[in-house]
């Protein structure tokens, strides 16, 4: 493990010389929509889910 850790600042610094940074940028208003509409398809389909065991539940007795 100490063999490791010696070669973690080398690792970093040829790293670092060929990337290079770019600045962070907000999302599009269109991506966040479409994650939005992602999220609200899956609580619903949760939902649905939960509604089936429910009445499964309910029509087993």
């Amino acid at each position: 493990m100490r063999l490791m850790l010696n070669y973690w600042p080398t690792l970093l610094a040829c790293w670092t010389s060929k990337s290079s940074i770019i600045a962070w940028q907000a999302p599009a208003k269109e991506i966040i929509d479409l994650r939005s509409a992602g999220r609200r398809l899956n609580e619903l389909t949760r939902q649905k889910a939960a509604a089936k065991n429910q009445f499964h539940t309910v029509t087993s007795y």
